[in-house]
């Protein structure tokens, strides 16, 4: 595929990512490239030796454009570390993954055009798989179609398409599409699914003008090929007049009323972990410890105690929201508090008693879990959140996996939202 049209290779980065950070990667009939790209013409991309690719190897700190165009993520606060350091400790965790058994170093010299590609049909030639046979033009066209921009070619690019006698067709048309206004639609609105942006309840009242500033956001966001971690950071730290600020409506897409305030930082948490990291089970694990509760439902989960989930919606103790109802809906002020923390003191709400256990004191600072990060009361809560989020390789293994669930009809770990951190390698699965 060529790079003349950067907008889409946000996907398309998205996708790699699955070469070094999902090590359960079964032999599939085609990779995700073949299915984009893959000609029988296609020639292998050898003329000059190319140095080491680290891109895929430090996704979640990298622009998916490739390592030409590295950015750091710019938002508020002077702890959020330089993506230099933060790539460097992404790459050490992604190489420590365990190989294939009786894998190698996957050669680029067959007819594909991506490393996906090449990992995956390297490993099938290693068991002897035979690949899928390669689509028709017009199979080829009306897939990619769908998948990139959610409609289907127009008969007279149909025609044209099959009429054209390039061998390079196929990357052409990728780009073309990758480069539509189409394109832009179709994934401001898979992004707007994933953050439930048009989510009204007795919860969530965003007002329509809120609903559309989040909606301009996202959109913005795809057309500048923003980077996916930065992304995710501005909504991590979204603050300010939610009909305005389209990040801050990520936040007030956490609020949960009748009850203490504390119900709204765990609901905060569980939409993060849930749409980032996959990981729905806090939910329950804000309630009660997972062991006797999950042991049926989720092996990881069921070893992790209520405390620990504090630790973790403790991150939005300082958000501070006040609404004001308007003739057009409720517009919320968000904004970070200078101190505060999650106070272990509630008999009431949505959830049961908060105190003090597992010698956990009242108020919880913020911790996260992944990486055994401790806070202290000087830090910016939601900047180091961010950091944090965008820095573990869970966030690249569920952003691939939602990515690959739109591709294929089915995540490689499927419910997408239902990842087991204690089962990730097939290879050796727990004592039943």
């Amino acid at each position: 595929m060529s790079r003349k049209h950067p907008q889409g290779y946000w996907l398309i980065g998205l996708l790699a990512a699955v070469l070094m950070t999902i090590p359960l990667l079964p032999p599939m009939g085609y990779g995700v490239g073949a299915l984009l790209a893959q000609t029988e013409e296609a020639p292998p991309e050898t003329s000059t030796p190319e140095p080491e690719c680290t891109f895929f190897t430090n996704f979640p700190q990298y622009s998916v454009r490739g390592p030409d165009s590295l950015q750091g993520v710019e938002i508020s606060g002077a702890g959020f570390r330089r993506m230099s350091e933060a790539s460097a400790q992404t790459e050490e965790v992604s190489r420590s993954l365990p190989p294939l058994n009786g894998s190698r170093e996957p050669n680029y010299q067959g007819p594909w055009v991506s490393r996906i590609d090449s990992h995956i049909f390297s490993v099938q030639q290693q068991k002897n798989i035979q690949p899928a046979t390669l689509t028709t033009d017009a199979e080829f066209l009306r897939r990619v179609t769908i998948d990139l921009t959610g409609r289907i070619p127009t008969a007279a690019q149909v025609q044209q398409f099959l009429a054209d006698t390039d061998p390079q067709k196929r990357a052409h048309a990728i780009d073309r599409l990758l480069d539509s206004s189409e394109w832009v639609d179709r994934w401001t609105m898979w992004l707007g699914d994933l953050l439930h942006n048009n989510s009204t309840s007795a919860q969530i009242n965003r007002g329509t003008p809120g609903r559309d500033a989040l909606y301009q956001f996202i959109k913005t966001s795809v057309q500048d090929n923003k980077p996916y971690n930065q992304f995710v950071a501005e909504l991590l730290t979204g603050s300010g007049d939610s009909y305005v600020s389209g990040p801050a409506n990520f936040i007030v897409g956490g609020t949960m009323s009748m009850g203490p305030v504390q119900d709204t930082y765990d609901r905060q948490w569980v939409q993060a972990a849930t749409m980032f990291l996959g990981l729905k089970n806090f939910d329950c694990l804000l309630c009660h410890n997972g062991e006797g509760h999950l042991e049926g439902v989720n092996l990881w989960a069921s070893q992790v105690k209520r405390s620990e989930a504090w630790g973790l919606a403790a991150f939005f103790s300082r958000v501070r929201m006040r609404r004001a109802d308007g003739a057009i809906g409720a517009t919320w002020t968000v904004t970070e508090a200078a101190t505060g923390g999650y106070n272990l003191n509630t008999t009431s709400g949505n959830r049961p008693t908060r105190a003090a256990v597992d010698g956990v004191r009242s108020p919880v600072l913020p911790q996260y879990m992944f990486s055994g990060r401790q806070l202290t009361a000087s830090d910016n809560f939601r900047v180091v959140l961010a950091q944090e989020l965008t820095q573990d390789l869970q966030f690249a293994r569920a952003t691939v996996n939602y990515l690959w669930a739109h591709f294929f009809g089915i995540g490689i770990v499927d419910p997408p939202d239902a990842f087991d951190l204690a089962r990730l390698d097939p290879r050796n699965p727990p004592p039943a």
